[in-house]
Protein backbone atom coordinates (compact mmCIF):
# COMPACT_ATOMS: atom_id res chain seq x y z
CA UNK A 1 0.00 0.00 0.00
CA UNK A 2 1.06 3.79 -1.11
CA UNK A 3 1.14 6.60 1.31
CA UNK A 4 2.06 9.81 0.40
CA UNK A 5 2.78 12.79 2.55
CA UNK A 6 4.09 16.20 2.43
CA UNK A 7 7.30 16.76 3.94
CA UNK A 8 8.03 20.15 2.75
CA UNK A 9 7.85 23.91 1.12
CA UNK A 10 10.01 26.56 1.07
CA UNK A 11 9.19 29.86 -0.43
CA UNK A 12 11.27 31.96 -1.54
CA UNK A 13 10.59 35.55 -3.91
CA UNK A 14 10.58 33.48 -7.74
CA UNK A 15 10.20 30.28 -6.61
CA UNK A 16 8.21 27.69 -4.66
CA UNK A 17 9.47 24.26 -4.05
CA UNK A 18 7.10 21.47 -2.78
CA UNK A 19 8.75 18.07 -1.28
CA UNK A 20 6.57 15.08 -1.09
CA UNK A 21 7.63 10.98 0.77
CA UNK A 22 5.74 8.20 -0.36
CA UNK A 23 6.00 4.89 1.56
CA UNK A 24 5.42 1.53 0.62
CA UNK A 25 4.44 -1.93 3.01
CA UNK A 26 6.09 -4.11 -0.20
CA UNK A 27 9.60 -2.97 -1.57
CA UNK A 28 9.63 -2.35 -5.38
CA UNK A 29 12.23 -4.54 -6.30
CA UNK A 30 14.72 -3.60 -9.23
CA UNK A 31 17.43 -5.80 -11.37
CA UNK A 32 19.84 -2.92 -12.82
CA UNK A 33 22.35 -4.53 -14.54
CA UNK A 34 23.20 -7.02 -11.92
CA UNK A 35 22.90 -4.46 -8.97
CA UNK A 36 19.38 -5.09 -7.00
CA UNK A 37 17.41 -2.32 -5.37
CA UNK A 38 14.74 -2.33 -3.14
CA UNK A 39 12.99 0.56 -2.84
CA UNK A 40 10.50 1.23 -0.15
CA UNK A 41 10.55 5.42 -0.14
CA UNK A 42 10.62 8.07 -2.89
CA UNK A 43 11.08 11.57 -3.02
CA UNK A 44 9.11 13.86 -4.92
CA UNK A 45 10.69 17.34 -5.35
CA UNK A 46 8.36 20.12 -7.41
CA UNK A 47 9.86 23.61 -7.92
CA UNK A 48 8.17 26.23 -9.44
CA UNK A 49 9.87 29.13 -11.00
CA UNK A 50 7.77 32.61 -11.48
CA UNK A 51 9.15 33.53 -14.36
CA UNK A 52 7.21 35.77 -16.62
CA UNK A 53 3.50 36.00 -16.34
CA UNK A 54 1.56 34.48 -17.32
CA UNK A 55 4.21 31.09 -17.43
CA UNK A 56 5.79 29.11 -14.57
CA UNK A 57 8.47 26.61 -15.19
CA UNK A 58 7.92 23.41 -13.15
CA UNK A 59 10.81 21.14 -12.45
CA UNK A 60 10.08 17.66 -10.99
CA UNK A 61 13.13 15.64 -9.23
CA UNK A 62 12.19 12.13 -8.14
CA UNK A 63 14.95 10.72 -5.86
CA UNK A 64 15.27 7.59 -4.01
CA UNK A 65 18.06 4.51 -3.64
CA UNK A 66 17.73 3.73 -6.98
CA UNK A 67 18.79 7.24 -8.02
CA UNK A 68 20.96 7.69 -5.42
CA UNK A 69 23.53 5.63 -7.49
CA UNK A 70 23.03 7.28 -10.77
CA UNK A 71 22.85 11.26 -12.01
CA UNK A 72 19.51 12.16 -10.83
CA UNK A 73 17.48 13.91 -13.65
CA UNK A 74 14.78 16.65 -13.64
CA UNK A 75 12.03 17.04 -15.45
CA UNK A 76 10.94 20.44 -16.95
CA UNK A 77 7.21 21.78 -18.06
CA UNK A 78 6.22 25.24 -19.26
CA UNK A 79 2.85 26.15 -17.93
CA UNK A 80 0.52 28.67 -19.05
CA UNK A 81 -1.58 29.25 -15.99
CA UNK A 82 -3.78 31.95 -17.66
CA UNK A 83 -4.61 28.93 -19.59
CA UNK A 84 -5.35 27.00 -16.48
CA UNK A 85 -7.28 29.48 -15.04
CA UNK A 86 -5.37 32.06 -12.66
CA UNK A 87 -5.26 35.35 -13.07
CA UNK A 88 -1.74 36.45 -11.42
CA UNK A 89 1.38 34.76 -9.57
CA UNK A 90 -0.08 35.15 -6.55
CA UNK A 91 -3.24 33.31 -6.59
CA UNK A 92 -1.37 30.48 -8.11
CA UNK A 93 1.00 30.28 -5.80
CA UNK A 94 -1.96 30.77 -2.71
CA UNK A 95 -3.80 28.37 -4.17
CA UNK A 96 -0.95 25.52 -4.57
CA UNK A 97 -0.06 26.49 -0.82
CA UNK A 98 -3.15 25.32 -0.05
CA UNK A 99 -3.66 22.59 -2.06
CA UNK A 100 -0.16 21.37 -2.28
CA UNK A 101 -1.60 17.86 -4.44
CA UNK A 102 -2.64 20.05 -7.52
CA UNK A 103 1.08 20.43 -8.24
CA UNK A 104 1.61 16.89 -8.39
CA UNK A 105 -1.68 16.57 -10.43
CA UNK A 106 -0.53 19.30 -12.56
CA UNK A 107 2.78 17.28 -13.17
CA UNK A 108 1.34 14.41 -14.25
CA UNK A 109 -0.99 15.84 -16.28
CA UNK A 110 1.67 17.98 -18.24
CA UNK A 111 3.89 15.04 -18.24
CA UNK A 112 1.08 13.31 -21.04
CA UNK A 113 1.26 17.06 -23.02
CA UNK A 114 4.49 16.96 -23.45
CA UNK A 115 4.23 14.35 -25.24
CA UNK A 116 2.01 16.00 -27.88
CA UNK A 117 4.04 19.15 -28.63
CA UNK A 118 2.16 19.74 -31.47
CA UNK A 119 -1.06 21.18 -29.99
CA UNK A 120 0.62 23.06 -27.85
CA UNK A 121 -1.37 26.26 -28.73
CA UNK A 122 -4.06 24.01 -27.19
CA UNK A 123 -2.06 24.27 -23.72
CA UNK A 124 -2.09 28.12 -24.28
CA UNK A 125 -5.28 28.57 -25.23
CA UNK A 126 -8.30 30.30 -23.75
CA UNK A 127 -11.16 28.07 -22.71
CA UNK A 128 -14.47 28.91 -22.00
CA UNK A 129 -17.84 27.04 -21.50
CA UNK A 130 -21.37 28.42 -20.81
CA UNK A 131 -22.31 26.32 -18.05
CA UNK A 132 -21.30 23.48 -15.78
CA UNK A 133 -23.34 21.16 -13.82
CA UNK A 134 -22.71 18.59 -11.08
CA UNK A 135 -25.16 16.19 -11.70
CA UNK A 136 -24.03 14.07 -9.06
CA UNK A 137 -20.98 14.21 -6.16
CA UNK A 138 -21.26 11.35 -3.83
CA UNK A 139 -18.31 9.17 -2.16
CA UNK A 140 -17.89 6.91 -4.82
CA UNK A 141 -18.01 9.66 -7.94
CA UNK A 142 -18.61 13.20 -9.32
CA UNK A 143 -20.38 13.71 -12.68
CA UNK A 144 -20.46 16.61 -14.58
CA UNK A 145 -21.74 18.03 -17.79
CA UNK A 146 -20.21 21.06 -19.45
CA UNK A 147 -21.73 22.76 -22.35
CA UNK A 148 -20.71 24.73 -25.33
CA UNK A 149 -17.07 24.67 -24.85
CA UNK A 150 -15.37 26.96 -26.80
CA UNK A 151 -10.96 26.76 -26.93
CA UNK A 152 -9.93 30.07 -28.64
CA UNK A 153 -6.09 30.43 -29.44
CA UNK A 154 -3.84 33.22 -31.10
CA UNK A 155 -5.06 32.27 -34.60
CA UNK A 156 -8.77 30.61 -34.20
CA UNK A 157 -11.42 30.12 -31.77
CA UNK A 158 -12.73 26.51 -32.17
CA UNK A 159 -16.09 25.49 -30.56
CA UNK A 160 -17.50 21.71 -29.33
CA UNK A 161 -21.35 22.62 -29.07
CA UNK A 162 -21.76 19.15 -27.90
CA UNK A 163 -22.67 18.39 -24.04
CA UNK A 164 -19.57 17.27 -23.06
CA UNK A 165 -19.90 14.37 -19.45
CA UNK A 166 -17.26 13.52 -17.60
CA UNK A 167 -16.75 11.36 -14.40
CA UNK A 168 -14.62 10.96 -11.84
CA UNK A 169 -14.18 7.92 -9.87
CA UNK A 170 -13.02 7.29 -6.37
CA UNK A 171 -10.84 4.18 -6.18
CA UNK A 172 -9.60 4.26 -2.78
CA UNK A 173 -9.34 7.65 -2.74
CA UNK A 174 -7.56 7.91 -5.92
CA UNK A 175 -9.29 9.51 -9.14
CA UNK A 176 -9.93 8.12 -12.02
CA UNK A 177 -10.97 10.01 -15.05
CA UNK A 178 -13.94 8.22 -17.36
CA UNK A 179 -15.28 9.44 -20.30
CA UNK A 180 -17.42 6.34 -21.87
CA UNK A 181 -14.72 4.54 -20.30
CA UNK A 182 -11.88 5.00 -17.60
CA UNK A 183 -9.03 6.96 -19.88
CA UNK A 184 -6.43 8.23 -16.53
CA UNK A 185 -6.24 6.71 -13.37
CA UNK A 186 -4.27 9.82 -11.43
CA UNK A 187 -3.07 7.09 -8.88
CA UNK A 188 -1.89 8.76 -6.01
CA UNK A 189 -0.50 12.11 -6.98
CA UNK A 190 -3.81 13.49 -5.79
CA UNK A 191 -6.70 12.22 -3.72
CA UNK A 192 -10.45 12.23 -4.42
CA UNK A 193 -11.28 14.29 -1.39
CA UNK A 194 -8.77 17.00 -2.71
CA UNK A 195 -10.47 17.15 -6.01
CA UNK A 196 -13.97 17.31 -4.71
CA UNK A 197 -12.78 20.81 -2.34
CA UNK A 198 -11.35 22.04 -5.38
CA UNK A 199 -14.31 21.33 -7.75
CA UNK A 200 -16.23 23.10 -5.28
CA UNK A 201 -13.85 26.00 -4.54
CA UNK A 202 -12.62 27.05 -8.11
CA UNK A 203 -13.84 24.47 -10.54
CA UNK A 204 -12.39 25.92 -13.66
CA UNK A 205 -8.92 25.40 -12.56
CA UNK A 206 -10.02 21.17 -12.98
CA UNK A 207 -12.01 21.42 -15.18
CA UNK A 208 -9.67 23.43 -17.88
CA UNK A 209 -6.75 20.53 -17.28
CA UNK A 210 -9.62 18.12 -17.86
CA UNK A 211 -10.68 19.78 -21.15
CA UNK A 212 -7.04 19.79 -22.56
CA UNK A 213 -6.36 16.17 -21.38
CA UNK A 214 -9.28 14.45 -23.38
CA UNK A 215 -8.63 16.70 -26.17
CA UNK A 216 -4.66 15.33 -26.25
CA UNK A 217 -5.56 11.74 -25.36
CA UNK A 218 -8.23 11.88 -28.24
CA UNK A 219 -5.60 13.38 -30.98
Amino acid sequence: MLKTELIGIEENKNTLKISFKTNTDEPLVLDVNNQIFALTENIDIYEITFDMFPVVILDYTMKNAFTEKRRVTTDRYVIDIDTVGFRSFDEFKQFVLRYPTYIRFLELVYRIFSTRPWLFLLYTSTISYKSYNYVRISEHEIEITIEKVSIKTIFKEYYVNNKVTLKLLNKNDNMLLSVVTPIVNFGNTITYNDVVKILEERPNVILNILIMLIITLLD
